[in-house]
């Protein structure tokens, strides 16, 4: 026969394993979310791109960051590089 005091003992140890298992669980469903947002923020910095292509934005941005872009000089620029 268990004596009180050892029910209370397994009673206490019962307590700590669900605390534990409902920290484990909680910790999943973090990092679940923490996956789905860089998951999510992935898809709508490639769907940006896209829609930027598709308009014409990055060739424009090419264009004007190129150090021989279409201007007068730009030839002479290429020919020295």
């Amino acid at each position: 026969m268990q004596t009180e005091e050892s029910l209370c003992e397994h009673k206490n140890a019962r307590h700590l394993l669900r605390e534990l298992r409902r920290e484990w669980r909680a910790q999943g469903t973090v990092e679940y979310a923490i996956a789905m947002l860089a998951m999510l923020s992935t898809i709508v910095a490639l769907a940006l791109f896209w829609h930027a292509g598709e308009e014409g934005g990055l060739v424009a941005a090419v264009e004007r960051a190129a150090s021989h872009a279409l201007s007068d000089i730009g030839a002479l620029d290429i020919l020295l590089f």
